[in-house]
């Protein structure tokens, strides 16, 4: 059985579409990566 090229290629870009959504909602939510090392800095 083969597979269609086109499905195996949609498949293998969806777990780095969703890592790279989820990425952008969480800086979204809690401050990107300048914010966090600013306060680590200021806690130093």
């Amino acid at each position: 059985m083969e597979l269609d090229a086109r499905l195996v290629d949609r498949d293998a870009e969806r777990p780095a579409h969703l890592y790279f959504r989820r990425a952008k909602s969480s800086q979204l939510l809690s401050g990107d990566s300048d914010h966090h090392r600013d306060r680590l800095v200021g806690h130093l």
